[in-house]
């Protein structure tokens, strides 16, 4: 049977890579209410998330 786990992991792994990209690209970029460098921290956060639904789906079968 098809996992659903397996297509979520890449879009959040592809996500994730764009999003550290864009905040390692342009550090400078910053939200307006904040002095982090938001793109970047949810680029790992999504990127961590992403690779755990890969391992799980992996486990899983």
């Amino acid at each position: 049977m098809w996992d659903l786990r397996t297509p979520s992991g890449w879009f959040f792994v592809i996500l994730g890579l764009l999003l550290l990209l864009a905040g390692t690209i342009v550090p400078g970029h910053k939200a307006p209410l904040t002095e982090a460098n938001v793109n970047l921290y949810t680029g790992i956060v999504t990127l961590l998330f992403g690779g755990f639904l890969l391992w799980m789906a992996r486990r899983a079968s």
